[in-house]
């Protein structure tokens, strides 16, 4: 299949995608393939981070990477 293809093909898939999560999971996983320099965080980032981490409100990267797989073999 060629890459025109591919593309068209997940961009028509994302579309149908209305988990509000895995959407955001699949925006995280894409980000590394588009930036070649490390990414900073801002501060409001960072901050909102932090907060999440106090209120326990954050998912651990395996367990994204467990949603994801489980939604896929849906």
């Amino acid at each position: 299949m060629v890459k025109a293809e591919l593309q068209n093909i997940l961009i028509e898939r994302i579309r149908q995608i209305n988990d509000e999560t895995f959407l955001e999971a699949l925006k995280v996983l894409t980000e590394g393939q588009l930036e070649k320099e490390n990414y900073q965080l801002s501060s409001f980032e960072k901050e909102k981070i932090t907060q999440a981490r106090e209120d326990g409100n954050y998912l651990e990267h395996q367990s994204v990477i467990e949603d994801i797989n489980k939604w896929l073999e849906k």
